[in-house]
This record gives C-alpha cells, sequence and structure tokens, in this order.
C-alpha cells in the first residue's frame, strides 16, 4: 500500500460490502492512491464486456448521457460511528441520445441515477475520491457514451470501464489508464464508429439461449457455462 494512502481494513472491507451490494464490484485491499486526492481499488464485474457481442447481450442501450449532478448516500454505520469509512454516490444522469437500443430489454428513463464510486473518508476526516484504476469516474458536466443495462431495478453501466468519455465534441477520448477491450478500438474516434460497430454485433448465442432471464440472471448463467466449457476443454 502507498505510504501516502493509508486506508484501514476496515474501510476496505465496509467498501467491498457496499459495492458488492449496489452495483456489483469490490474493492481489494491493496487499494492504492493513484493522486492527492483519489484512491484507486479494483473492482470486480457482473456483466461478461470484453467484445462487442457482450455489448449487445445484456444491456438496454447504448447512450450518450451528461452527468447533471451527483448526491451523498446516506452514511453506514461504520462511517456514522467511527467518522471514517466508505461514503456512497448517486449521479443523475441525462440521456442525450440513443445510439443502440434492444427494444425486448425494459427500457431506460430519460433521466435517472447511476449509484457509483463514492470517497473514502480517512481517519483524519480527508476525503478521497474513489475509482478503479483502469476506469473512468463518472464526473458532474461530463458526457459519456455509456451501455446502460439493468441490474434487479438499478441501471448501470455494463462495467466501471465500459464508459466512453467524450470530449467536447463526439469523440471518445479514453482517460489516462482506462483499459476496455472494446472501447480501446475506438479511442480518438467519433463515437459513430463505435455506434455502428454494436448496431452490427451479434449477441452471444450463450446469451439468447436465456434471454428469459433477466440481464444480471442471465450474465451469471452465461459465465457459468462458459467456465464449464473451458474446463471441459482443460482450459
Amino acid at each position: 500500500m502507498s505510504a501516502e494512502c493509508r486506508i484501514p481494513r476496515l474501510v476496505v472491507a465496509v467498501v467491498a460490502a457496499m459495492l458488492l451490494t449496489v452495483v456489483g464490484c469490490a474493492v481489494r485491499p491493496d487499494a492504492a492512491s493513484t493522486a492527492n486526492n483519489t484512491v484507486a481499488v479494483a473492482g470486480s464485474q457482473t456483466f461478461p464486456a470484453s467484445s462487442e457481442s457482450d455489448w449487445v447481450s445484456y444491456p438496454s442501450e447504448l447512450a450518450v448521457v451528461t452527468v447533471t449532478d451527483e448526491r451523498e448516500l446516506p452514511a453506514d454505520g461504520v462511517l456514522a460511528d467511527m467518522g471514517y469509512g466508505y461514503l456512497g454516490r448517486a449521479v443523475a444522469v441525462r440521456v442525450d441520445s440513443v445510439l443502440w437500443r434492444d427494444p425486448r430489454e425494459r427500457a431506460v428513463p430519460r433521466k435517472f441515477e447511476i449509484v457509483t464510486w463514492g470517497w473514502i473518508v480517512g481517519q483524519d476526516g480527508t476525503r478521497r475520491e474513489a475509482k478503479p484504476s483502469d476506469s473512468p469516474r463518472l464526473e458532474v458536466g461530463r458526457r459519456y457514451a455509456i451501455p446502460l443495462t439493468y441490474a434487479d431495478d438499478r441501471i448501470g453501466p455494463l462495467s466501471d470501464h465500459s464508459v466512453a468519455p467524450l470530449d467536447g465534441g463526439d469523440i471518445i477520448r479514453l482517460d489516462p489508464g482506462q483499459i476496455d477491450e472494446v472501447l480501446e478500438k475506438y479511442d480518438q474516434q467519433a463515437v459513430s464508429a463505435l455506434r455502428s460497430a454494436i448496431q452490427s454485433a451479434t449477441p452471444d448465442p450463450r446469451a439468447e439461449r436465456h434471454r428469459d432471464l433477466p440481464p444480471a440472471q442471465r450474465a451469471r448463467v452465461v459465465i457459468q457455462e462458459r467456465y464449464d466449457a473451458e474446463k471441459g476443454n482443460g482450459g
């Protein structure tokens, strides 16, 4: 752990518990500081998201959105009682345009909230932004192209890193350190190139076989089937 970011292990446990509940992510105890005011956390993901095929197997739509506001979520018991821990965050999102949608999935409202990474409050009261090291942080005033997916009744990105930051126009410019197998192909290109690729993509046949299941449950079945197939092939 970086000397400039000493985070009690209890705080890490709190973040893991909360994010697993609200956005399907967890953090490692070796969370490290990436900047003076940012804590990098490593997350897991609920949905397969490594190909264009995955992007059309679970999301309701691919949309260009603007983050218009943010709010703190109520402090959990540890933060309230001890004064340090994880402070959750929700951002208000406005859909500016829809690049692709699957009419078989639940419709996404034009305005909604995404529960996302918030802050880690240190024992000295210092608040630091939390974000996955390979993903952008959703910031007020910024625009993104995002595959929007339902996990139960919550709407969010297909994965933390499946979020394409847009410059002042419609050019995808990945944040420093951002890693995504799909978006890396379209970095520095117009968002229309990503739209064309997603519009012509074919869903994962495994996911299609379980189209009657909600997206998160469908993803769990597909991940298990992929694992069983690899294990059967000696992978």
